[in-house]
């Protein structure tokens, strides 16, 4: 993530901090930051805005942000085939 992004995430987390009522501390921005850095600004932007919208009573946590950011890949199509015949089977 470039230094441009990481000012478009400081905003983010800096808006969804008025709306929780908490402080940001540099430390904690810089947490964020390494631990996120990985991801595409627009994946974590639509993570804030899930976040806001989810009317969680808390500040999220890196690996909230991450898990809304990144969510795991559907199962492959091989994969849902042999459950159904699995599935089937065992009836």
């Amino acid at each position: 993530m470039t230094n441009q992004e990481m000012l478009h995430l400081d905003t983010a987390l800096q808006a969804m901090a008025e709306v929780y009522e908490r402080q940001l501390t540099v430390t904690l921005l810089d947490t964020y930051h390494r631990l996120l850095a990985h991801v595409r600004l627009t994946d974590l932007l639509k993570a804030c805005d899930a976040w806001l919208l989810s009317n969680s009573p808390f500040f999220p946590k890196p690996g909230q942000l991450l898990a809304l950011a990144c969510p795991p890949p559907p199962p492959a199509a091989d994969l849902l085939e042999a459950r159904a015949e699995q599935a089937w089977h065992d009836l």
